[in-house]
């Protein structure tokens, strides 16, 4: 068996050919195109939008969370840097993937499932259905994996579409390779147990005369009624939607822990159209443009505007890394140096930590954190809540890196 040295320097060598492949990129300026498109955009804003008074800041005012603690402006003048991730995805070794990373295709007999790559909670478990054979692949020792976990139906949802496979760190989500059809959207609903799985709880708004990006929350309690609302369609039959159509709609933003998805789509349009991509492909139904109506007159009507859910992103150089943590100097961003500040970003469980524990990230290493949007203010600036880390590539002018 390699040791986590060997394992590590592979991971080191796929990274490093990897940057050599960056340093092939040429860069391409394009001025003129960017200048067309800011003269553009300042006219139309100055056009929907017409001045106003500038808002003058109490550099005394704080901006706390829901809990009062203190939250972290940054004032500092911006440098017109930018920074491209330089790889989105990164193969973690073995030891620090979860199960449900680990084991990507699943078997229950003659059906065959694949991972979702998350875990569901004990509480949506339904009967056990028996022993899959689950199979895995380590690609940095070329090694094949064999588990047989018991798998589970889950409540409400037929095992057809959607089960549970039991590991010794919890259940994990695998879904069906099958592409099913569902003739009606009460077949839809039925299978997948929609009323009680997909909670419509937020969207967004493109029925204005042009297509102005606006989220809005439905109010609490609204839920229930949006689902009534459509269920009074079920008998809506399957058709084609052209995707293109200029028709104004509002779109649901689709995440749900059992179904194991985030941020699909489930779109009604005023042309009477019902679509969606919750189940890995497009379906969509001709609910009628009068129910259309009806529920995006609703929707809106029982929503408020807010500021949609955002992550947010900082750049800059790792300077130590220690149980837990790392610590971030930003100057590499700033336009005069002195300017960086030193943020730590807490590395809390084990979904984020390996980025440093497994060898991918080190001190030197230029990076991008992807976070919640919060740096609090105290004795340090602190980011509690980091989703992902990657290399970065940092643009000293701004321009575009354009693959040769």
């Amino acid at each position: 068996m390699k040791s986590h040295e060997e394992i590590a320097s592979r991971v080191f060598s796929r990274r490093d050919a990897y940057k050599k492949e960056q340093k092939k990129q040429m860069r391409r300026i394009l001025p003129a195109a960017v200048s067309a498109c800011l003269v553009l955009a300042i006219l139309l804003s100055l056009w929907l939008y017409p001045p106003i008074p500038p808002h003058t800041v109490d550099p005394n005012e704080t901006t706390t969370d829901g809990s009062g603690r203190v939250l972290w402006q940054d004032t500092r003048p911006k440098s017109g840097k930018n920074s491209i991730m330089e790889n989105g995805y990164y193969e973690f070794p073995w030891a620090y993937k979860t199960n449900a990373e680990r084991y990507t295709s699943l078997s229950l007999g003659d059906v065959k499932y694949a991972s979702r790559y998350s875990e569901i909670n004990a509480s949506h478990i339904g009967e056990e259905l028996g022993v899959g054979e689950a199979v895995g692949y380590d690609i940095y020792k070329d090694k094949m994996h064999f588990a047989s976990p018991s798998v589970y139906a889950l409540k409400g949802i037929s095992p057809n579409l959607i089960v549970a496979a039991k590991y010794d760190d919890g259940y994990c989500l695998y879904r069906s390779d099958a592409e099913f059809a569902f003739p009606t959207l009460g077949d839809l609903i039925d299978a997948y147990d929609l009323t009680a799985t997909l909670p419509l709880t937020g969207y967004y708004d493109y029925t204005s005369i042009i297509y102005t990006l606006q989220y809005r929350a439905l109010n609490e309690g609204e839920n229930s009624k949006i689902w009534e609302m459509l269920e009074d369609c079920r008998s809506a039959k399957s058709a084609t939607y052209d995707q293109n159509s200029k028709a104004k709609y509002i779109a649901f933003s689709a995440t749900s822990e059992v179904l194991g998805i985030e941020n699909r789509s489930f779109r009604i349009s005023a042309d009477g159209y019902l679509w969606t991509n919750l189940a890995d492909y497009a379906n969509a139904y001709f609910i009628g443009e009068s129910a259309a109506k009806e529920i995006m007159e609703y929707v809106k009507a029982s929503s408020t505007k807010q500021s949609p859910p955002t992550f947010s992103y900082l750049t800059g150089t790792i300077v130590e890394t220690g149980d837990g943590y790392l610590k971030l100097d930003d100057s590499i961003m700033m336009k005069n140096a002195s300017d960086g500040l030193i943020f730590s970003v807490l590395l809390k469980d084990f979904s984020i930590r390996r980025y440093v524990d497994s060898g991918y990230l080190e001190v030197g290493d230029t990076i991008t954190v992807k976070y919640d949007g919060r740096i609090y203010d105290g004795d340090a600036l602190t980011i509690e809540t980091a989703y992902e880390i990657h290399h970065a590539i940092v643009t000293n002018d701004g321009n575009a890196l354009i693959p040769e």
